[in-house]
């Protein structure tokens, strides 16, 4: 049973580390993230991660230790091989209710989703609201180097950023469908 709606990493990575993080991505082969566009306004990419970089272990190894003490989904056992960076600015400042899970997919289901604060630059507004049955503010996440992991399934939503540049890193833990 799920005691609290998300857990909460704080320092997840240093600032250095946030450093190498936006550098690697900015220097990546990205495309274009085209998912979810009818409720979000940011700039969204899909980043390729090489198997040597140490990110794509660092959340795979940290969202099944989170797993296995907190929330006990069948997940699959792999790295993560990419992510999804969203830039909030500007008019491309938001990212309305959602879910991240795919319900209409019986035999593959996305089951934790792990959001990670990589933030250069100040900025206000941003905030993260989770909906597991009423409005949530995780607040937690609007420092760079923090992160987030929270059942798919839950309602959530980026508040729009008011001023400054927010940049995330978003990815996905799968397993069989829920039964």
């Amino acid at each position: 049973m799920i005691n609290h709606p998300y857990v909460f990493f704080e320092n997840f990575l240093s600032e250095e580390e946030i450093v190498t993080v936006n550098e690697y991505l900015e220097a990546s082969n990205k495309r274009p993230d085209n998912l979810g566009t009818d409720f979000k306004n940011s700039e969204a990419f899909i980043c390729e991660l090489k198997e040597d970089f140490f990110l794509g272990y660092k959340l795979a190894r940290t969202a099944h230790q989170c797993n296995n003490s907190n929330f006990g989904y069948d997940l699959y056992d792999n790295v993560v091989s990419s992510v999804n960076v969203n830039y909030y600015s500007g008019e491309k400042n938001d990212y309305d209710w959602h879910q991240d899970s795919q319900s209409y997919n019986s035999k593959n289901d996305i089951k934790l989703t792990f959001l990670i604060n990589i933030s250069m630059e100040e900025y206000e507004g941003g905030e993260l609201h989770l909906f597991p049955n009423t409005d949530i503010v995780a607040e937690e996440l609007n420092k760079p180097g923090n992160a987030i992991i929270f059942p798919s399934f839950t309602l959530h939503k980026v508040a729009p950023v008011t001023k400054g540049k927010r940049t995330s890193v978003a990815c996905w833990f799968l397993g069989p469908g829920f039964k």
